[in-house]
């Protein structure tokens, strides 16, 4: 389209501006690593948190995937190209800005990641878990006709509850309405209407019949438990 992100993005410098300074200089070179003074990047493959054993599984309610290193959720989150028309976002019903929390989880910067995951999904560390990301995101990441696909649940789900260790609060509203509402349910649905009613400076009720949050995901779980 004429902005040369495309160039910019190219981890392989496989792309180049051609102009009419190549007719004077040919063997003028700009390309992404002469222009941003960086090195040709090395294609790297996707890499999927490994399952644990079901035999060890059965022993415990944790998570059925083992946790990425933090190297290699910066090595995934690096492998974004920043596409001019980011075909995850465009795919992502919430519209996520990937591209930018992946750029900021690549620098280790949890806490910048965590405020734009949280953005656009009041419950990132929950989508990042149960989203169908392979049909959604990921199906439309342009890397998933290279390598594979960025692994970006695994990421979200991580940097969610790394942004949490890191400090993450949810941001307060600059000043109140005035306006006051009662919800009844404190399982996803509702919480996730007093987030964004909170950030409107609304001032918010939750009930439940519960004394724990979280509806279904909370109690559920607890139910087939105990049974």
């Amino acid at each position: 389209m004429g902005c040369a992100r495309c160039i910019i993005s190219c981890p392989t410098d496989a792309l180049e501006i051609r102009d009419v300074r190549n007719l004077f200089r040919p063997n003028l070179r700009q390309d992404a690593g002469h222009l941003l003074k960086r090195k040709s990047q090395i294609p790297a493959p996707r890499t999927e948190p490994a399952h644990r054993p079901a035999a060890v599984r059965l022993s415990d309610w944790n998570q059925a995937e083992k946790v990425l290193s933090t190297k290699d959720l910066q090595r995934q989150a690096e492998r974004c190209l920043d596409c001019g028309v980011p075909g995850c976002r465009n795919a992502c019903p919430l519209g996520n800005f990937i591209p930018d929390w992946l750029e900021a989880a690549a620098r280790g910067d949890w806490k910048k990641a965590g405020d734009l995951a949280h953005a656009t999904s009041p419950l990132p560390e929950v989508c990042g878990r149960i989203c169908p990301q392979h049909r959604l995101c990921e199906g439309a990441c342009t890397r998933t006709q290279l390598e594979g696909a960025v692994t970006i649940g695994a990421i979200e789900r991580t940097l969610a509850e790394r942004a949490l260790d890191e400090g993450w609060r949810p941001i307060k509203p600059a000043q109140h309405n005035g306006r006051k509402v009662t919800i009844i349910g404190a399982g996803p649905a509702g919480l996730s209407c007093a987030e964004r009613l909170n950030r409107m400076g609304v001032e918010v009720t939750v009930y439940d019949r519960s004394t724990k949050i979280g509806g279904l995901l909370q109690t559920g779980c607890s139910r087939i438990q105990a049974g």
